[in-house]
């Protein structure tokens, strides 16, 4: 992360995504900050001996029992008065990896989450120059996707501005960038609080309101999803038993039933989405934008050439695998670069400031097999720099094209 990290502190959205945790070894030398919540002591990683971490720090409590099924709770008052040592990554959300083959579960699954798995997971991880500059640095608040079933994304950016200072970040230049379900989150946040979206811009990368994610209509409004997971687990009774024996399970117990139930092709499916409440989501964007229900911010939005070349249901899998049919490549990539273009033109005809990018780049150390390309999530590793924990050694040009990315 040779531009990115040293010129800006990161506040990321912990989830392990590898490609962020693999980043060499760490020197346990601490480096302390005094914020809101707890006196925290970071480390000095090796690999960016110029930039100080602090991974996983708590931002509320564990999602366990009476938590189960709620908005993330404050911290208690006493947490301000602890000292903590966040030296690595916190447990990720308790979630599943999908069976079907794919390029992300067969070719490169630096993609998915490394460590274990828990309700205690509501936590964040910060990057930032190692000594205190003069004045405040930017600051990228990063929501990573993983169609909201997987990788992490929920962090409480109302408190922002509280806890980033202490790590010597400037709250009045910060922007929030979000990947794939990431991107429709950020997207969903720039909508729904119109007057006070906190941070000053908006990335989106490879998603948007329109068209994928966060805005797709979900129809299950009596929750008859929960109703019958509930019941197949013995709790039965009315809205209130149901979830208080629901809050008795560990989400761990949760998702391996979903699991079972979603990989043996059980029905009814069970779909969990986010629900259009036409105050935080939307279920009309453009209604929203029209209506001027929108942060009158900067906005980037970009998609990757193919996207759907990782995202549609492959031909054959290994070991000789193939990727998908031309016409289902082409209708996921389209459903990513719909989505974005028409944010962008709508954004375009209210002359609110927008920037619109693709990625077209095919470097065989991220992209091996030959229809794979500029496949979705295929730029992280050269935004982050870290395309050779991935794949290993690239070439000079990837090096410099990696370095041009983060300096942007």
């Amino acid at each position: 992360m040779v531009g990115l990290i040293k010129a800006m502190a990161s506040i990321l959205a912990i989830g392990s995504s590898s490609l962020l945790a693999n980043a060499g070894p760490i020197v346990m030398k601490p480096r302390s900050t005094n914020n809101s919540e707890s006196f925290a002591h970071g480390a000095i990683n090796e690999s960016v001996p110029l930039t100080r971490h602090f991974l996983g720090i708590p931002y509320a409590q564990s999602m366990f029992g009476k938590n189960h099924f709620r908005k993330a709770q404050p911290l208690p008052a006493s947490a301000a008065q602890q000292i903590i040592h966040v030296y690595a990554f916190g447990p990720n959300c308790p979630q599943y990896e999908a069976t079907p083959v794919s390029v992300y579960t067969d070719v490169r699954r630096e993609y998915f989450i490394q460590g274990v798995n828990g309700d205690d997971c509501l936590s964040v991880s910060v990057w930032a120059p190692l000594y205190p500059t003069e004045e405040k640095v930017p600051v990228i608040v990063w929501i990573y996707g993983g169609g909201q079933t997987t990788g992490g994304s929920s962090v409480p950016y109302q408190n922002l501005q509280r806890w980033v200072q202490p790590f010597g970040g400037d709250p009045s230049r910060t922007v929030l960038w979000g990947q794939s379900a990431g991107a429709t989150l950020t997207g969903a946040l720039s909508i729904g609080w119109p007057g006070d979206p906190i941070v000053t811009g908006f990335i989106q990368d490879s998603g948007a309101v329109e068209g994928q994610g966060v805005h797709s209509v979900y129809t299950d409004t009596t929750h008859s999803n929960f109703t019958f997971l509930a019941n197949e687990l013995g709790c039965t009774g009315n809205t209130t038993s149901q979830v208080e024996c629901m809050s008795t399970y560990p989400q761990a117990d949760i998702e391996a039933f979903i699991q079972y139930w979603t990989d043996a092709g059980k029905t009814p499916a069970l779909v969990f989405q986010s629900y259009n409440d036409n105050n935080n989501t939307f279920a009309n964007y453009t209604a929203a934008y029209l209506s001027v229900h929108y942060a009158k911010l900067t906005k980037i939005l970009g998609h990757n050439f193919i996207d759907g070349a990782s995202t549609a249901a492959l031909s054959s899998g290994p070991p000789e695998m193939e990727g998908p049919t031309p016409e289902k490549e082409l209708a996921a990539t389209l459903h990513v670069r719909c989505g974005v273009v028409a944010e962008a033109q709508i954004r375009q005809s209210l002359n609110a400031t927008t920037y619109r990018f693709e990625y077209s780049g095919n470097f065989s150390n991220l992209s091996p097999l030959p229809f794979m390309g500029a496949y979705h999530s295929s730029e992280l590793p050269m935004i982050f720099g870290t395309y050779a924990d991935v794949g290993g050694d690239g070439t000079q040009f990837q090096k410099d094209t990696s370095e041009a990315m983060q300096g942007l």
